[in-house]
């Protein structure tokens, strides 16, 4: 019977900025292009896909407001 290796959970360079990124999205809502703006300032060098898979699973439980528009005819002639 082969042998089962456990994998270690390796350590992520976004992991010292996962609590920053929930404050800025849960405070500000910025987009992931801002927070990657944000936390490159900051010294932060990996990639934007892993910053943007974080966002997502932050933001899947958020409602977009909708905001409904129309127009009306100028009551003035």
């Amino acid at each position: 019977m082969p042998s089962v290796k456990k994998h270690s959970k390796r350590a992520s360079k976004l992991d010292p900025y996962r609590d920053w990124i929930k404050g800025l999205i849960e405070k500000y809502n910025l987009s992931n292009v801002r927070i990657l703006e944000e936390i490159r300032q900051d010294g932060y060098d990996g990639g934007k896909t892993i910053l943007g898979d974080y966002c997502l699973t932050l933001r899947k439980d958020r409602r977009i407001q909708a905001v409904y528009r129309y127009e009306t005819e100028s009551s003035h002639r």
